[in-house]
């Protein structure tokens, strides 16, 4: 991951003295995190990936989109690291589908559609680089903007 240092901290000033701004901050940097969430979305199947998800209750496959993205966000992971992107998988078939590893499910998926993950971060593997380039890019359009902001050049 690249390292980004005092965004976290800029994020959380403009929270609470420029709304506007830190919500179009906000925005640019999901908007150059889309593609990884759109290939995700778009590694599920079309179709019920097996006849169990063929229905329209709470393990049906009757959802399209089902990534989130968040941006700035939740605390320190595991290793003292602080996310500034996160896409998460909000689709209770889809994380089943992505992620099951153990039993008769697993070995049936495990047989059409490979091994686990499935989706997510077979995708995120291979778009890693270029999502953090554009991240980055977004927060360098958005400190521009900032710093032309300040010196009253709006």
């Amino acid at each position: 991951m690249a390292e980004n240092y005092g965004t976290r901290e800029t994020i959380a000033v403009l929270r609470k003295t420029e709304k506007t701004l830190h919500r179009a901050v906000l925005a640019d940097i999901k908007t150059a995190a889309k593609p990884l969430a759109d290939q995700i979305d778009a590694n599920f199947p079309q179709g019920p990936p097996l006849s169990g998800y063929d229905n329209q209750g709470r393990s049906g496959w009757n959802k399209r989109k089902s990534t989130t993205t968040r941006v700035g966000t939740g605390g320190k992971t595991a290793n003292g690291d602080w996310n500034l992107v996160s896409i998460g998988i909000n689709d209770g078939p889809r994380v089943t589908f992505d992620r099951a590893a153990k039993g008769n499910l697993a070995t049936n998926l495990g047989a059409r559609y490979g091994a686990p993950s499935r989706a997510a971060w077979k995708t995120s593997d291979t778009l890693n680089r270029e999502t953090v380039v554009a991240v980055q890019a977004a927060i360098d359009r958005q400190v521009a903007i900032i710093n032309r902001e300040l010196a009253g050049g709006g």
